[in-house]
């Protein structure tokens, strides 16, 4: 063991020579870690006193923050997840909740080894379902590059080994295996403008997919549903079961970030073929529905016809040429209010929402076909606001599971010397908790997933963005799924980027899994009463334009941020869902009176259970009788939570207490876990004084800085509290205990993790 020193650059000398460097070495791990170490020495004396380096050795031994034991292997052990009302649950009736992570592209066939090192390494933090995303790009995934319906031999044999490898742990995979199909040479002949395709727009990293497009044109539906069919027909050698057959494929998603509203007006500017194909598609319809050109234009006015000239001109029933343009930005609340031919627009929203919802059904039938008996959800992005926006997540609730993706803080995918660097403030001070906003898209009787979120670097509270979701999301609100983005090493990372700053692997939030897993999986937040239940709105009310109350997104990268008519500080208080009715809802919503739940600057949740305090930047409590804890700014500020007191003396803090025992509470559980958490930075990493600006990235090792509280608890009088090293053993150190009352500086400790065991 290091002796102890007075600073964090004496601190990063000394070390070297530590038991637990030498075993860092022998593993073979960490010699970027080394380097950094030597290299950073004289960077380190300008940290802050009490902050100190990162070091774990990723070991999986389960020392007291281990949850193997906490995961029902093999998944699927209690058939498939299905949808009962807005619950998930197993079909033995085994309630369903899951807490998981993404793997990306290639990610997703890793060798035998790392297979075997990530199945370890999510058992050990309590992960029980990964998200397995895009990873069909020919090149970057499984995908071949002659037919984009077929799959790499030995690609597909890896992720096939990997998935019984995490099954055997008991963690569970959902598909989000499509993020613009990317048709090969081998398809030329079944798309109606291959070349148009290979060349359209849209963003820029989906160039010559189907994005956006899909929705609209049956050709290119065709491979993204036969591609999906032959993965589930497919028998994997290592569980001998084809995928429609395995319930530990618990989700399949039909297409990630998609919809017929984003990206599909811009990508058909450069596709002549495939727009006139769907202004035939839209006048078919429009003859259908009106019988001549004479009654469109009496329906529609004059003006409704070359409505947009820089789209089309000449536009007549007869000719087939009248164009819905697919783009969001044409159907917004305003825009739909100004229009000099209003029901042109009605028109076309409700033409693009059967496209996509005819598209959904059709994938959904050829999926069930198989035997699968899982869950689906359509995809998971917005569509703007008003028409598209409800239009959209009608198509997902007809599907079955809802599922959102967000993200807060960031300026881009990674971090460079010299960004702005966006949001730097913490998101508990917002009404909306950052990213809780995504819940106003929750349906009524659906389950609801947040498959993709992570609170971003340079952002320096993402320690805050774990707690929020596992106790106001997936507790208060009551969502079913969490997937963070994105762990693709087995380990915690060295540095703030893994290696962008999507980093599940950061400490500041794999780091308090062992205690969310354990609150979720037992249960310990429950669901809040409804703030609002008469949040409605129909077909019939879309079709006539008529919506009772607004919601906006506000948009900054893959940051979204939603507001209207229902305060945002709702989320806060108890469950927000939206109702989807048969019939048309003529009343317009009354937005709720909260008053009752704020009290002297505080927020509480209906169900008592979770208090927000909006001082001096924010905060919560959570006290629940398994787990309890502080999450914020606190600094000076006593909370009484039963039985256990915290005062938390630093600015900013993490400080989550749990029983270690599924059928425990605190009040008699034989060992409880403690995790503190505040700020990480890279070695040398810099801020502008203003801090606007990330003058310097920095790199290896990464410091965290220290935490200083006071716990008084009566049971402590007859415990040892124990300092726990970074992989959550015990280090032979403890905390002295005076009078049930403890004192914790995990910066002086070098210390995330503590156990209070009575023995």
């Amino acid at each position: 063991m290091a002796r102890p020193v007075d600073s964090p650059g004496e601190r990063r000398v000394v070390i070297g020579m530590d038991a637990r460097f030498l075993r860092v070495v022998a593993t073979g791990l960490s010699v970027g870690w080394l380097a950094g170490v030597l290299a950073g020495a004289a960077d380190a004396e300008t940290k802050r006193e009490g902050w100190f380096v990162f070091e774990p050795t990723n070991t999986f031994e389960p020392g007291a923050i281990g949850m193997a034991d906490w995961l029902e292997a093999p998944a699927g052990r209690h058939g498939f997840a299905t949808m009962q009302g807005d619950r998930i649950v197993f079909e033995d009736g085994t309630p369903a909740v899951f807490w998981g992570t993404n793997n990306n592209n290639r990610h997703v066939a890793p060798s035998r080894e790392e297979a075997e090192r990530r199945a370890a390494w999510c058992a050990k933090f309590g992960i029980n379902a990964v998200r397995f995303h895009k990873f069909l790009w020919p090149g970057e995934g499984i995908g071949s590059r002659e037919r984009s319906t077929e799959f790499e031999p030995e690609l597909l044999e890896r992720m096939d080994y990997y998935v019984a490898t995490l099954q055997r742990a008991g963690v569970y995979q959902a598909w989000s295996h499509i993020f613009g199909h990317r048709p090969q040479p081998g398809d030329r002949d079944r798309l109606l403008a291959y070349d148009e395709v290979k060349g359209g727009g849209g963003p820029p990293f989906l160039a010559g997919s189907t994005y956006g497009i899909v929705n609209l044109f049956e050709d290119l539906q065709a491979l993204n549903i036969e591609v999906t069919i032959k993965l589930l027909e497919h028998v994997n050698p290592h569980t001998g079961r084809r995928y429609a057959d395995d319930a530990g494929l618990m989700m399949i998603e039909l297409q990630n970030e998609d919809n017929a509203w984003w990206t599909a007006g811009e990508q058909l500017k450069s596709m002549p073929t495939y727009r006139a194909k769907l202004a035939e598609k839209f006048s078919a319809w429009l003859k259908n529905k009106y019988g001549s050109h004479e009654a469109l234009v009496a329906a529609w006015g004059a003006e409704g016809i070359d409505l947009w000239p820089e789209w089309q001109t000449g536009e007549h029933l007869d000719r087939g040429n009248i164009f819905p343009v697919p783009d969001r930005r044409y159907y917004q609340p305003d825009v739909v209010a100004k229009s000099p031919s209003r029901q042109r627009l009605l028109d076309a929203a409700r033409f693009l929402h059967e496209c996509q919802d005819a598209f959904y059904q059709k994938f959904v039938a050829a999926i069930r076909a198989t035997g699968y008996r899982g869950l689906i959800a359509g995809s998971c992005w917005k569509a703007g606001d008003g028409l598209p926006h409800y239009y959209n997540l009608l198509a997902d609730a007809r599907v079955g599971v809802i599922d959102r993706h967000n993200y807060f803080g960031g300026a881009g995918h990674r971090l460079s010397d010299g960004m702005r660097a966006g949001d730097m403030r913490s998101m508990l001070g917002r009404a909306d908790l950052g990213l809780l906003g995504v819940g106003l898209t929750q349906v009524k009787g659906r389950p609801f997933s947040f498959s993709e979120w992570t609170s971003m670097s340079p952002n320096p509270w993402i320690a805050e963005g774990p707690p929020v979701v596992a106790f106001y999301g997936m507790g208060l609100q009551g969502w079913d799924m969490s997937f963070h983005f994105a762990a693709n090493i087995a380990g915690f990372s060295q540095a703030l980027e893994a290696p962008n700053v999507y980093n599940t692997n950061s400490p500041t939030q794999v780091g308090s899994f062992p205690i969310l897993a354990r609150a979720l999986y037992r249960g310990d937040v429950k669901a809040g009463e409804p703030v609002l239940p008469r949040r409605r709105v129909s077909l019939a009310n879309l079709e006539r334009g008529e919506i009772g109350f607004e919601e906006r997104t506000f948009t900054q990268g893959d940051a979204n941020r939603l507001d209207g008519a229902l305060p945002a500080d709702a989320l806060s208080i108890g469950r927000v869902e939206l109702e989807f009715t048969e019939d048309f809802v003529a009343e317009k919503m009354e937005p709720p009176k909260l008053e009752r739940w704020r009290e002297g600057g505080q927020l509480k949740s209906n169900t008592g259970q979770l208090t927000r305090d909006l001082a001096n930047g924010g905060s919560f409590s959570v006290n629940t009788a398994a787990t309890k804890g502080v999450v914020g700014f606190a600094s000076g500020k006593t909370h009484a939570l039963g039985d256990v007191v915290l005062k938390v003396e630093s600015e900013f803090a993490v400080a989550l207490l749990t029983s270690r025992e599924r059928e425990r509470d605190l009040a008699d559980c034989r060992s409880a876990l403690l995790v503190v958490l505040a700020r990480a930075e890279n070695t040398g990493q810099r801020y502008s004084a203003d801090q606007k600006v990330l003058e310097k990235v920095g790199g290896s090792p990464l410091w965290l800085e220290g935490v200083k509280l006071a716990i008084e608890w009566p049971r402590l009088a007859g415990a040892t509290l124990h300092v726990l090293d970074h992989d959550g053993l015990r280090t032979g150190r403890t905390v002295s205990i005076d009078a049930a009352r403890a004192a914790i500086d995990s910066g002086r400790d070098r210390a995330i993790y503590y156990e209070i065991a009575w023995e």
